[in-house]
Order: C-alpha cells, then sequence, then structure tokens
C-alpha cells in the first residue's frame, strides 16, 4: 500500500537528523517575543541572509566566545552533555543512578531491605 503525505513526511522528519553521517538538521520550534522575531527579521534583510543562517551564526559566534575562555575540563564538559542520540527518560534515570552507585562507596550504602517480610 502507497504511503499518504503525512506518513512520508514523518519518515523524512525522522530521518533528517541522522542525514550527512550524523551531521543533519534539527528542527527547533519554539515562540520568541514580538521584539526578537522583528530583530531577527531585520538582521536577516539587512545582511541579505535567511533567518535561520542569522540565528546559526549568532550561535556558532556566541558559543566560539564562550568556549574560548573555559579550562579543558570545562571544555570536555561542555561538549559532552549534548549528545548525538536523543535520550529517553529511562536513559537520563539510568545515568543518574549509575552516578550515584559510582560515587557513593559500597560501605556507605544503606543495607538492602527485601520486600519480604
Amino acid at each position: 500500500m502507497a504511503l499518504t503525505n503525512a506518513e512520508k513526511q514523518a519518515r523524512y522528519r525522522a530521518a533528517r537528523p541522522y542525514a550527512k553521517n550524523g551531521e543533519g538538521e534539527r528542527r527547533i520550534a519554539t515562540w520568541v517575543t514580538s521584539q526578537a522575531a522583528f530583530s531577527l527579521e531585520r538582521l536577516a534583510r539587512h545582511f541579505g541572509i535567511s533567518q535561520r543562517q542569522v540565528l546559526e551564526n549568532m550561535i556558532e559566534l556566541t558559543t566560539k566566545s564562550v568556549t574560548a575562555k573555559m579550562t579543558e575540563e570545562a571544555l570536555d564538559h561542555f561538549y559532552r552533555e549534548v549528545t548525538f542520540k536523543p535520550r529517553t527518560r529511562k536513559d537520563m534515570v539510568t545515568e543518574q543512578l549509575s552516578a550515584i552507585a559510582v560515587e557513593t562507596p559500597i560501605a556507605e550504602r544503606p543495607p538492602h531491605r527485601s520486600r519480604r517480610a
């Protein structure tokens, strides 16, 4: 059976972040103030580029500015926090529990209580 247009679009959007060997595109959906939207429009028109290019340039320039002042440890933390694969809530909870287990020596952990009486 042929796919509907909605199904084709859903497949396309699902694959888009993984295009170009993981260097694909991400969709950002957000609300901004009218003032910010007008400023974005004016900047795009002023430089003769798209609003998308204005946002991408601003993000890249800000990232370079912020990271230029960071230590190696801070840079490692900064870039390690954002992973390519979207994490599920289960993944995040598992990571948090693993981190707690690593940080807490076994001798300091509370004794295991069985549910059986």
